[in-house]
Formats: structure tokens, sequence, C-alpha cells
């Protein structure tokens, strides 16, 4: 994902009247039907309490920037051998009102949006693999999750087919 990609973040809302009146503006009712709620994919789903906090992936940050890192902005799930070990991200535009500081973390970004529209919660943490949606081209949003699921099915594949040429040349397999 690059700069200027936009993600959606499911927030549950039980009370409205909880929450700061200029802050509901950035709160958006989306078809249901556009969002993956299959349970392979997320196990959170989306529900009729559900609504979603529109962020955008920004630029660089500026911790990014003081470490001499690359200056586009995007989003990266990082990988030790097959194993996620997260994701790594530029700035990210939050809606106003949110954050007056720069955030460069998507669990920050999630504990900050449910501080401003899930007031009702003890712990304002969740699983942004499962709360933060991207959109494909067929307009359906799908839950981080399946990029780092493909990601990593992306990675088994080298790995067996890089096995799988050392294998049929130690057997002196053609094909």
């Amino acid at each position: 994902m690059n700069s200027g990609t936009k993600l959606i973040v499911a927030m549950t809302i039980k009370d409205e009247q909880k929450i700061k009146s200029d802050l509901l503006t950035h709160l958006k009712a989306i078809d249901m039907n556009q969002i993956s709620s299959e349970k392979k994919f997320s196990r959170y789903g989306v529900g009729t309490q559900t609504r979603l906090a529109e962020i955008f992936v920004g630029n660089a940050s500026k911790r990014a920037l003081a470490k001499a890192e690359p200056a586009e902005g995007g989003v990266w799930l990082e990988l030790e051998g097959m194993e996620p070990q997260g994701l790594s991200v530029s700035a990210l535009i939050l809606p106003e009102g949110v954050a007056d500081e720069e955030v460069d973390s998507l669990n920050y970004a999630f504990t900050l949006l449910s501080i401003q529209f899930e007031p009702w919660r003890k712990s304002h943490t969740g699983n942004i693999y499962e709360r933060v949606f991207y959109q494909e081209e067929s307009g359906t949003w799908y839950p981080l999750n399946v990029l780092r699921n493909a990601a990593i099915a992306t990675e088994e594949h080298k790995l067996i087919n890089e096995q799988w040429k050392i294998i049929s040349s130690q057997l002196n397999l053609k094909f």
C-alpha cells in the first residue's frame, strides 16, 4: 500500500451521545455488502453497531526520515523467515480531532481512535489485522489479515520452489 491509500477502521459504537459531536462526522456507515465479513478472514467481523473511521497512509514519518530511511510512504509487512513480525507504516493521517501528534503505527492509531469512538471500552487495544480494512479493486473491503496471509503464502511458495529445485537437481530429475 502506498502513500494516499485509504484504510477504514471498524469501531463499535454503542452510544453516540458519549462521542464528541465534531468527531461523529468522521464515522462512516458503509454498505455492509461491500465489507467482507467472512469468518475465514476475521473473527471480529462487522455488525449493526459497526461504524468506520477513515484513515490514510501518509508520507514517510519524521522518525523514518531521521533514520535516513526511504522517503516514500506505505505499509509493509515485516517477515522473519516465514513468520510475520508486524507491520511497518509511514505516517498515518487520522480524522481531525483524534490526535495532535504524528502517528506511525497502526496499533497506536487504533488505540487513539478507540479512545475517541469507543469510550465504553476498558482497554483500547485491538487486532489491527481484523479491525483495519483495505479496499480491493472490486470495491470490497477486506481486513489486513487477508494481505498478511497472502504474504505468508507467497513466502511459503518461494521456499517450496527453492527446495524443489535443490531436490530435483540432487535426484537428477528433468522437467
